[in-house]
């Protein structure tokens, strides 16, 4: 069988990343996918970028991700200050350029990977949202394409990001599942989150398959000095977050 990991909302958290990496490394797993949020809310905006721009063969552009490139007049424009600087052009260009969506074969399924959902990087579908709400996570929108760029065809295995918040949902014969996050959970599990997917890469044929969900212990005592230490913004809610999980 192959496997995937996929990880996602780093958020510049880079002790939770390297864990993650570690682990996915232990478990010989080599191809690793990243759904977005790379930078942003935490302290090594330029170190989580460039490992996730080494590590990762398909990289999503998060919400983060594309206001941390905008220029510093929206409601975020405290961390653009502060991270811009720190990114430089290179890297901003990186983000700025990341693709919305990215669809493959994995054993017969035909599985879309998102940030937040089909209409943009900032509607949120969150696991308490209506039936009706998540049945939309499987359309196909002007951002997205069809599947595969083949006409009318639709996924039936999504895979976002974005709410920090890791479940697997069956919905009849469709499959939503979320990757959580790897630097600010927020399901009340201070554990860095992420997915590994079983299956055959690529295979049109239906085939036995698996998700995992998986969480990581990290020294979450560094990531809180290295945001003491950073002058970030938004420091007292990144202790609450790590420390909480809430």
């Amino acid at each position: 069988m192959d496997q995937i990991a996929v990880i996602s909302d780093i958020h510049a958290n880079l002790p939770a990343l390297k864990a993650v990496l570690d682990d996915i490394d232990r478990r010989g797993i080599r191809r690793v996918f990243c759904l977005g949020d790379l930078a942003g809310k935490g302290p090594h905006p330029a170190e989580a970028v460039d490992t996730v721009r080494e590590r990762c063969e398909v990289v999503l552009q998060g919400n983060w991700d594309h206001k941390l490139t905008l220029p510093p007049e929206n409601e975020e424009w405290v961390w653009q200050l502060w991270t811009q600087p720190l990114l430089g052009p290179d890297r901003l260009a990186y983000l700025r350029d990341l693709p919305f969506s990215h669809d493959f074969y994995w054993s017969g399924r035909k599985v879309r990977l998102l940030h937040a959902s089909p209409t943009s990087v900032y509607d949120r579908i969150r696991l308490k949202t209506s039936a009706s709400e998540k049945m939309s996570m499987f359309l196909n929108t002007q951002l997205t394409g069809d599947w595969l760029g083949r006409k009318g065809e639709e996924p039936d295995f999504v895979l976002y990001g974005d709410i920090h918040m890791a479940y697997v949902l069956p919905l009849e014969s469709l499959f939503l599942v979320n990757a959580g996050s790897v630097g600010l959970p927020l399901d009340q599990i201070p554990l860095a989150s992420y997915v590994v997917m079983e299956g055959e890469m690529d295979g049109e044929s239906h085939s036995g398959f698996s998700v995992q969900i998986v969480r990581v212990a990290y020294d979450r005592k560094e990531a809180l000095r290295d945001a003491a230490g950073s002058g970030m913004p938004g420091l007292s809610k990144f202790i609450r977050d790590v420390t909480t999980a809430k």
